[in-house]
């Protein structure tokens, strides 16, 4: 899971393009039709599922809002095809969109996660680690902080 807290935000933007190409990569497999945008070498190893990305992204302003569009074309091929390896949720505090609090973290993470990443200003970081430590169970091991 990948918690961005502002323009860190783009320190995901190339792991979701590179599940995008991946998800575009099998899409073509499926329909039968494939994509000629990447040589079949590049994404033969891509076989392997068990990976997924879940993004929170969130921002004070609509107008701070970075990789809106990339994260959710992602998110669209990934649920179109039932691929299941990318989420992403959007929190805008000037629309009202309430804080992420211990039971909207619970309900994202999986049983499965492996890391969980936090990165933004170190306030907010600290905070959203309280919340996974202290409110949600996450073991400190699990989260990397940048």
């Amino acid at each position: 899971m990948g918690i961005a807290l502002g323009t860190p935000v783009l320190l995901f933007a190339d792991l979701a393009a590179y599940i995008l190409r991946k998800n575009v990569y099998k899409a073509g497999r499926v329909v039968k039709k494939p994509y000629k945008l990447f040589s079949t070498e590049s994404f033969e190893a891509l076989d392997d599922d068990s990976f997924k990305l879940v993004l929170l992204s969130s921002f004070h302003k609509r107008s701070e809002v970075i990789g809106k569009e990339l994260f959710e074309t992602t998110e669209e091929l990934s649920k179109e095809f039932m691929f299941g390896n990318f989420e992403y949720h959007l929190r805008v505090g000037e629309e009202g969109t309430p804080r992420w609090d211990a039971d909207f973290f619970r309900s994202k993470l999986d049983c499965n996660v492996a890391k969980v990443i936090v990165c933004g200003p170190p306030q907010a970081v600290e905070s959203v680690q309280d919340i996974l430590t202290q409110q949600v169970g996450v073991s400190k091991s699990m989260i990397w902080s940048l």
